[in-house]
């Protein structure tokens, strides 16, 4: 069953769902959009490759779910209608004489782009209804979700605490990481392919229970980008690149 969200008295919003979407695969989007198709409807298009650098204008997005990377493309005379768009990437993206609305976008980024005529109303952060005059103060500098902290290995080695012990089969999150990973795919310190498929190698806890370390792979086998997670705060602390060759002492 699909979750939805009422904002405002306004048409639900939907979050996920996975009944009655449109179910094309992201090159048959593609390929049905060279062929002519504009309009699509309920598209569940989540962290695919080959959005960005692309020419979509004139496209409608209607009820879709789409957390996808559309930097530095054409969206000139485009819609997003009563779309989930809080993880689309719209950074250098030509958004001339396009319309977004009723949308959530919490964390859209919209950094560079360009928006001349660009049309912004009823769409939904946070609970707050956001109009075009908020996307002209503050959502057309959006740029990243979380700054990425790099950890100094002094700092990274003050949350092991005396050991660390595996808990992976039994640790439940505490905050979402993805966000997060997501800049560093960005940074080219983790590779999209972690970010698509959420690829957790193993997670440690130290033995005061204050932090986590959830290591991801990366192309290195001996080689992890740790998430380190506060769980007092439930926050994120940083990141660190881990190389296993050097000494680590782990129960």
């Amino acid at each position: 069953m699909g979750i939805t969200i009422s904002v405002g008295g306004q048409e639900p919003i939907r979050k996920k769902t996975h009944k009655s979407v449109h179910h094309l695969t992201h090159l048959e989007f593609f390929e049905t959009y060279k062929n002519g198709e504009r309009h699509f409807i309920k598209l569940d298009f989540e962290y695919l490759e080959g959005f960005s650098n692309k020419d979509f204008s004139n496209i409608i997005f209607e009820d879709c779910f789409l957390y996808l990377d559309f930097r530095n493309s054409n969206l000139t005379n485009s819609k997003f209608i009563r779309c989930n768009i809080k993880e689309i990437d719209l950074r250098n993206a030509n958004l001339t004489n396009a319309l977004m609305t009723h949308c959530l976008v919490e964390s859209a980024l919209f950094k560079n782009a360009i928006v001349d005529d660009f049309k912004f109303f009823e769409n939904y952060s946070d609970g707050a209804t956001l109009e075009q005059e908020d996307f002209t103060n503050k959502l057309i500098y959006s740029d990243s979700y979380i700054l990425g902290k790099a950890l100094s290995e002094k700092e990274y080695k003050e949350t092991m605490g005396i050991k660390m012990t595996d808990v992976t089969e039994t640790a439940e999150a505490v905050v979402d990481i993805w966000p997060y990973v997501k800049d560093l795919v960005y940074e080219n310190i983790v590779s999209e392919y972690v970010l698509m498929n959420k690829l957790v190698e193993i997670v440690y806890r130290n033995d005061a229970t204050t932090f986590e370390h959830i290591l991801l792979p990366t192309e290195n086998e001996n080689s992890f980008i740790i998430i380190v997670v506060n769980l007092k705060t439930a926050s994120i602390f940083g990141h660190y690149r881990l190389d296993l060759t050097q000494e680590y002492s782990l129960d």
